[in-house]
């Protein structure tokens, strides 16, 4: 059994959740629904003091727990109505090279979001883009031009029924 470094405690492995209880998930609840919400709201909200809302909320920025706040947009407002999920396949199944995958995705703006699955897709992306025009575009000339895609399948988004930016653990 090998010895744990001071420096090394479970809570700073990034590969494993941070010890949190259950003060840390109704913060992180009010932060999901308000993340502009001012520290002395949020005390409010969650029954504490101010001090110990702030030292909760620098302890979760340190634990990279909450890693910055966002706005939530409304794509329909902002131009970009039309939604699609892209299920990518590798050409070369035995020879994926993911980091370069990452670098090419995020260079298209029409993506939102790209997980690696597992199953028969290899792939997954969120597109957002202005008109099925757009959308062509993309999945033509960007999309299926990334090194080893192999196929494509698209998912026209027709309505979100449910869209959290995180669930707070039960």
């Amino acid at each position: 059994m090998t010895r744990q470094s001071d420096s090394e405690t479970p809570d700073s492995d990034p590969r494993h959740p941070a010890a949190l209880d259950e003060l840390d998930l109704r913060i992180l609840a009010v932060l999901r629904d308000h993340g502009r919400i001012s520290v002395p709201q949020l005390a409010d909200a969650v029954h504490v003091s101010r001090a110990t809302a702030y030292v909760r909320l620098r302890r979760l920025h340190e634990l990279d727990v909450v890693r910055g706040f966002a706005a939530v947009v409304n794509p329909m407002r902002a131009g970009t109505p039309v939604g699609a999920l892209v299920l990518v396949k590798s050409a070369q199944p035995g020879h994926r090279r993911w980091t370069r995958w990452k670098e090419q995705l995020e260079a298209i703006d029409a993506v939102e979001y790209a997980a690696m699955v597992a199953g028969d897709t290899d792939v997954l992306v969120l597109l957002r883009v202005k008109d099925h025009e757009e959308l062509r575009r993309v999945l033509l000339e960007q999309i299926q031009d990334i090194d080893f895609v192999g196929s494509t399948q698209t998912l026209m988004i027709l309505d979100e029924l449910v869209n959290r930016p995180y669930v707070v653990p039960s």
